[in-house]
Order: C-alpha cells, then structure tokens, then sequence
C-alpha cells in the first residue's frame, strides 16, 4: 500500500497495479514487463494488504490475480481479471497502445429490475442503454435532494412505461462510475438524456418539475409538445392511453369542482325543473276542472232559462182561452 500512495503522488502519467493473490509468477511477470516499459511505474498490491484498494477501485477477490492499469490525466482504469502470467506482456502492450477497453468501478447487480425505470451499474451500463434512447438519472444514496427528485423521475417512468424506444433508467453514482462520453459528474443529483448513438445532453431545469423534464424530455426524443396531446400549463400528466397508443390523457388541475360534485348539482338541477313542470300540469288540470264547471252552470241556467220561458208561454196560452171564454 505504501507503493501504491507513493506511486499515486508522484503522479506518474501511466501506473500498472498487479493485484496479487499470493501469486510469485505474477509478480516475476510484472518486473519482466517493468524493465521494458521504463515510462510506466509498476506497483505489486498484495490482497490481505490491499482490502481498502479493491474495495475503492471495486475490484472482488473473484477477479484476482489481476492488473489494473490507470492513466493519471483522465483518471481512467483498465482491468484485466483473472490473468495468467503469459498475458502480462500483451496487457501492458495494449495499454501503451490505447487499445484497452476501458474499466468502471461497478455495483452489484440487483436481484430485481423489473418496472418502468430501470436500475443500471457501470457493467450492464453499456449493454442495457445501447441503440436506446435513454433518460438517465445518477442519484447518491446519502443525497436528500435525489430522495425528493426521484418520485417526480418514476412517475414519469409510469407515463412513458409503454413507450417502445425510450428507456427510463437510474444509477447510483457512488457505487458506480457512470459510463457516459465526456461527462464528468460534479454533483448529485443529475439528469442526462442520451440518444442512440451515445451523444448526451444534461437537463439543467428544474428536476422537481415534472412538467418541465416531460417536455425536455418529448424535446429530445423529436416528439410533439402541442397542448393537444400532451396537456397545458396547469395540467397534470397522468398516464399514456394505451388503448390508441398516441395520446396522453390529462387531467384538469383548474378545477374548483370535483366532477362528482358538479353531477350532484345537475341531478338536483333536473328535480328542481321536473318539479316545476308537475306543478304547471297540476295548475292545468286545476283550470281544466274549473272550466268544466263553469260550462255545467252555464247549462244548468240555460236549462232554468227555457223552463221559465216555457211557463211564460202556458201562461199566457191560458189568459188567452180565459179571454175567449169571457167573450163568448
């Protein structure tokens, strides 16, 4: 470890750390390989003294006997686990050369991933986002502002959860190095899209605002951002109608009735109006009955009329004879 401390403050450009498990062959290889390539500092880092190491480059007892090169300028790692001592010369030669591919420090991969957004480490990281178009969230576990951004980024998982092109993912930033070209992460947390050939552009919005990320977002992917799909300032995103797989549904948050409210008072509204036109037909029958009264009396006093006309007329019959009788 003391090797190691002063290679790393001697900032030598290119070091090679052959991480050993009680392995003399490797270590013989190793001084072979030095003598060769005198630009390069070699550190041999015995396992029961190096624990801290391997934890700090995510190195696993598994991977040993190993090499891991790194360059001082990028910060960059290059591994070769599991290495037999013939392959020395030919790790070093490519190293010089530029042509390792290069080695992040990963997590574990979880046991579950399942769900709209998807978890990523530094090993699946290029496996899982290729030829994707993907929205990328680091996150750090001791961070409280991810634990406020991450709800707002899952619930836009939930709305694109069955969009067939983009991938929703997230990684833990320091578990993990995060594979992505010419970024250098200066804070958490952070939100990158990425497109599918690997070019990425950071959001600089507000994370909290999911209407502001949604439209960041739908601006990447080359999508329509119109009100007609995808809903007004004021309006809530609350899911993809995956009957017709084109439009986002909304949701009104304007509105100072609830909708069950607002049927309430047009129930009452129609018993009000149905209960006006039972008392307009009760007032007509009403007239109704008057007016067949009214037409009874009217016969009734026409029928009194005629029967004392009728006795007018007998009477006057009899004056008559009585008038003729006292002639005669």
């Amino acid at each position: 470890m003391d090797e190691f401390r002063a290679a790393w403050e001697a900032k030598v450009h290119k070091v090679v750390l052959a991480l050993d498990e009680a392995s003399p062959e490797l270590v013989k290889a190793a001084e072979d390989a030095a003598k060769h390539n005198q630009d390069l500092k070699f550190v041999v880092v015995p396992y029961a003294e190096g624990l801290d190491l391997l934890a700090f480059l995510g190195v696993e007892k598994s991977d040993l006997p190993a090499l891991l090169a790194f360059e001082h300028d990028t910060n960059y790692r290059y591994l070769r686990p599991s290495i037999a001592t013939d392959d020395v010369a030919e790790f070093v030669r490519e190293f010089q050369e530029g042509a390792l591919p290069r080695y992040y420090k990963s997590a574990k991969e979880p046991k579950h991933n399942k769900g709209p957004v998807k978890t990523l480490t530094a090993r699946s990281f290029e496996k899982i986002t290729k030829g994707r178009p993907t929205l990328l969230m680091v996150y750090a576990e001791s961070c409280p502002r991810c634990h406020e951004v991450l709800p707002v980024f899952r619930a836009i998982g939930d709305t694109f959860d069955k969009d067939p092109e983009l991938l929703m993912a997230i990684i833990e930033g320091h578990d993990n190095e995060v594979p992505l070209k010419n970024v250098t992460l200066s804070s958490f947390p952070a939100i990158y899209y990425i497109e599918h050939d690997g070019q990425v552009t950071q959001f600089t919005g507000d994370m909290k605002d999911r209407e502001t990320l949604t439209f960041f977002l739908l601006e990447q992917l080359g999508r329509p951002t119109d009100s007609a799909m995808y809903g007004d300032p004021g309006e809530e995103l609350i899911g993809l109608n995956h009957d017709d797989d084109s439009e986002l549904s909304v949701r009104s948050l304007h509105e100072d009735v609830e909708p069950e409210e607002e049927a309430g008072e047009d129930e009452s509204d129609d018993e009000e109006e149905s209960a006006e036109e039972d008392s307009d037909d009760e007032d007509s029958d009403d007239e109704s009955e008057d007016e067949v009264d009214s037409d009874e009396g009217d016969s009734d006093d026409s029928d009194d009329s005629d029967e004392d006309d009728s006795d007018e007329d007998s009477s006057d019959g009899d004056d008559s004879g009585d008038e003729a009788h006292d002639e005669l």
